[in-house]
């Protein structure tokens, strides 16, 4: 009856209710949207990091190349 009222075929609707169950489940079990955001979270840390480093190497390189060029 809820497929017809919003013109969405049965076996559609079986789908959608799957995946959402098997979404509740893996949520349950840690595997989730959490899980998922945690990790990007950490890579996010670790390009930051990385980026820091990266910017604080090419600011001593330019010192070193502005005290060369005094020289």
């Amino acid at each position: 009856m809820a497929s017809r009222k919003h013109g969405v075929s049965y076996k559609t609707l079986l789908i959608w209710r799957d995946r959402f169950l098997k979404g509740g489940e893996a949520a349950l079990k840690g595997k989730g949207p959490d899980a998922q955001v945690k990790a990007l979270e950490q890579e996010n840390k670790q390009l930051k990091e990385a980026l820091a480093e990266m910017a604080l190497r090419v600011e001593v390189l330019k010192n070193s190349a502005a005290s060369a060029s005094k020289l």
